[in-house]
């Protein structure tokens, strides 16, 4: 049991993206005789977003937001925005996967400056993450027309 001077909340980390909706034939439409392809190298005329989210395990909750980069700027930035919503004196505990700006000098001091831990998944190993679960109805549902 944890004393009432040092209460921890656990946070898991997750960056999902690109993301762009454009229309498409879902998993719930009609079947068409040969549908025309796109390839993956295609224009994205409007460019393309980022979600940086956290999901707090204890209230249920997840918190994110959209960028058109993530580099460690977008994540200093999302770290700085989650650390606002809690009390300082509050460990947050973040899990993440090992992508590079995760571990860039600046995000990792200010981290430590402001009470905040990390936790690496291994590689290959992102069902560890909790968050992880909460982004296939987002995929599915959203991303490729489904219901």
């Amino acid at each position: 049991m944890f004393s009432k001077s040092l209460r921890i909340l656990s946070k898991r980390l997750f960056l999902f993206g690109p993301i762009e909706v454009r229309p498409c034939v879902g998993q719930n439409w009609c079947p068409k005789k040969h549908p025309d392809r796109q390839p993956a190298t295609y224009t994205r005329k409007h460019g393309v977003r980022h979600l940086i989210a956290a999901y707090d395990l204890k209230k249920d909750k997840m918190y994110g937001t959209l960028q058109k980069r993530k580099t460690n700027k977008e994540f200093l930035q999302f770290l700085k925005q989650l650390r606002r919503k809690y009390n300082s004196k509050i460990t947050l505990f973040i899990v993440c996967d090992n992508y590079g700006p995760h571990k860039k000098e600046n995000v990792v001091a200010w981290a430590a400056k402001n009470n905040i831990e990390f936790y690496y998944t291994p590689t290959n190993a992102s069902w560890l993450n909790k968050i992880e679960p909460q982004f296939n109805p987002l995929k599915s549902d959203v991303l490729r027309n489904s219901t």
